[in-house]
């Protein structure tokens, strides 16, 4: 299989800081090989229709997705929406970040 883009997954975790509050905190970005993909008529309809707007989708080896939430591209953030795992593969279907949209 041939990679024709590099991707950086962030893990998101959710700490309490020393006065309890419940705070976010992302790991280092890890960079990946990924293969775009084209995001498919009942895929755009079924997310829009959860009232999200799916702007990418990413196909990475599984063993390299450890459940990360968040994905930068070209410098854009994403939310990791859906991890579709097919065995080998697994397919990220990515929806813009609220403050880059």
């Amino acid at each position: 299989m041939e990679w024709n883009e590099v991707i950086s997954l962030v893990k998101v975790d959710t700490v309490n800081d020393k006065r309890g509050i419940s705070i976010e905190v992302e790991s280092e970005p890890r960079e990946v090989f990924a293969n775009r993909r084209k995001l498919t008529l009942s895929t755009f309809y079924s997310f829009h229709q959860s009232g999200l707007d799916p702007s990418a989708s990413f196909e990475v080896r599984s063993q390299d997705y450890d459940g990360e939430q968040r994905c930068i591209h070209d410098g854009v953030e994403y939310d990791v929406s859906w991890a579709q795992d097919r065995g080998e593969w697994t397919v990220l279907t990515l929806v813009r970040r609220i403050g880059n949209a």
